[in-house]
């Protein structure tokens, strides 16, 4: 593919085509052109003349050569028509032809001069290439290196369409429900904790169901483990004495035990021997089965992916000196639960489940 400047198109008055191809270059720096223009290309020394298509950027290359310099008197002999007869001028390049053309340019004639310089016999004269070195304490110029990368049609398409369509949500229906949820509702108590609406499906209540009897059964196992490792016992009960002296849990009153839209959430311990920090943690099962067949889970909405993906964090590691890691303690239970979601007779105004 070739590459034409901004400049020499508004000076050529040439029409554009609207596409979106990637130009990719050296270490993998990639540049998006936005049109594509036709041009005529003609030879100065010959007859030659072709029409070639010519992707649009801003700034084809660097100014070549980088700098001026006086050529050297080479015994070129009278019938070479150099290409360009002031190759040693520093000058601003507006057009590359791509290798998909440039080979079908090149004709037979080679001859080489001093220093390792040759001379290429192309359709548009004479081509001055190769290492030149010049008085100038034998500095050695950038080394200019062009790679056109052709995207397939089908991704171009993509591409295409998603930058002409007008700007809307990646979101389901589902997620986007959840984000108004949250932008309308949440707020935030006098410590700066959120408080949030649990994202209910519209048959919120017809899919929970009951569950005190499922929990139950699962409490007196969970006690049963318990009376047979006194250790992890202590551990678990010292667990929920912290979240009582946190205020984040509460006693509910005996008539708010069986309510028509109570609800239990069973719990386990689970043990990480390896965690620096917390060896047991408390685990609610929000999946566990209600006398519907469904969870809580499945009678809440789900909400959309907001965290970075791992791959982003990664890579973040590698932009800068020094990176910082902190935890956020109990992150989980740093949000509170709106009124409305859980039983308001049991004074609980920081429960964090419901």
């Amino acid at each position: 593919m070739c590459v034409n400047s901004e400049r020499l198109c508004q000076q050529l008055h040439l029409p554009r085509k609207v596409v979106n191809v990637p130009i990719a270059g050296v270490d993998g720096t990639v540049t998006n052109s936005k049109y594509q223009v036709r041009a005529e290309v003609r030879s100065r020394v010959s007859r030659f003349k072709e029409v070639l298509d010519f992707l649009v950027l801003r700034k084809v290359t660097s100014d070549t050569p980088p700098s001026s310099f006086v050529a050297p008197k080479w015994e070129i002999p009278e019938n070479m028509q150099v290409a360009d007869p002031e190759f040693n001028v520093s000058r601003k390049v507006d057009m590359i032809i791509g290798a998909g053309h440039f080979y079908t340019f090149l004709l037979e004639g080679r001859f080489r001069l001093a220093n390792n310089t040759l001379l290429v016999d192309t359709v548009f004269g004479w081509l001055v290439t190769g290492q030149l070195v010049t008085n100038e304490e034998n500095r050695q110029p950038p080394v200019a290196c062009h790679v056109a990368t052709i995207t397939p049609v089908d991704e171009l398409l993509e591409r295409f369409w998603a930058i002409e369509e007008v700007s809307t949500s990646n979101y389901s229906i589902t997620e986007q429900q959840c984000e108004n949820l949250f932008s309308e509702s949440a707020s935030r108590d006098p410590e700066g904790r959120y408080i949030v609406h649990l994202p209910k499906e519209p048959n919120f209540q017809q899919l929970l169901g009951t569950s005190k009897m499922n929990v139950l059964l699962r409490f007196k196992w969970l006690e049963k483990r318990l009376e047979k490792d006194n250790d992890l016992k202590q551990q678990y009960h010292e667990l929920m004495t912290e979240y009582i002296a946190l205020g984040h849990m509460n006693a509910v009153p005996e008539d708010g035990l069986d309510g028509p839209d109570a609800y239990y959430l069973p719990h386990h311990p689970v043990v990480k021997t390896s965690s620096s920090t917390t060896k047991v943690r408390v685990v609610f099962d929000g999946s566990a089965k209600t006398s519907t067949g469904h969870s809580l889970n499945e009678a809440l909405l789900v909400g959309p992916v907001v965290q970075d993906q791992l791959l982003s964090n990664i890579l973040r590691f590698r932009k800068f000196p020094i990176a910082l890691v902190a935890d956020i303690e109990k992150m989980y239970r740093q949000v509170s639960m709106h009124p409305e979601d859980y039983n308001e007779s049991s004074g609980d105004s920081t429960a964090r489940n419901p």
